[in-house]
């Protein structure tokens, strides 16, 4: 919890105010909100329950929730149809989490009805931040949510390994930790 805790601060300093903000499922997740400042005035974009709850609380923030069928066993709501929210918004910044982290396989997750919102979200946001603790380095996942240099930051308690860190100096992304 440490880990995950670490990383979401980092991650909540990238946010700026009156930003629209793409917040992804995850554990790692609700962190960043609550390390962003209560007078921060921000839109936030999700589909989980859990970042939901999480948006609540922050004073000066217009949460969307992407609405849907309900997944339980994530609880996750997928859109039923994209063009009556989602593709009418651009994030100027997204938050993704992953269950994997690796240099040559990519970045993955475990479940596959993720998969559409995160690439939506891959599609539209201005800027692309991976938000995992290190425990996530060097593990491939079933669900391929895209390359690594899919991403601009990858934010995470602990520096990767050399051969992460090589990939992402090589793909200009930068490292937070």
């Amino acid at each position: 919890m440490d880990e995950k805790r670490r990383a979401g601060e980092l991650a909540a300093t990238l946010v700026k105010p009156h930003q629209m903000v793409f917040f992804d499922c995850g554990t790692t997740t609700p962190w960043i909100i609550e390390a962003l400042d209560n007078e921060l005035p921000f839109t936030g974009i999700c589909y989980s329950l859990n970042t939901f709850l999480a948006l609540q609380e922050k004073p000066l923030c217009r949460a969307i929730l992407s609405g849907g069928e309900f997944h339980a066993s994530n609880a996750i709501f997928q859109p039923l149809n994209f063009k009556e929210t989602l593709s009418y918004l651009r994030p100027d910044i997204a938050f993704y989490s992953a269950a994997g982290v690796h240099a040559e396989k990519g970045v993955t997750c475990f479940n596959l009805e993720e998969l559409p919102l995160k690439h939506w979200a891959m599609s539209s946001a201005q800027r692309h931040v991976l938000v995992v603790d290190h425990s996530k380095f060097g593990k491939v996942r079933p669900a391929c949510m895209g390359d690594l240099n899919c991403f601009d930051v990858i934010v995470s308690d602990r520096c990767p390994d050399e051969t992460l860190a090589n990939v992402a100096a090589s793909e200009n992304m930068t490292l937070m930790y």
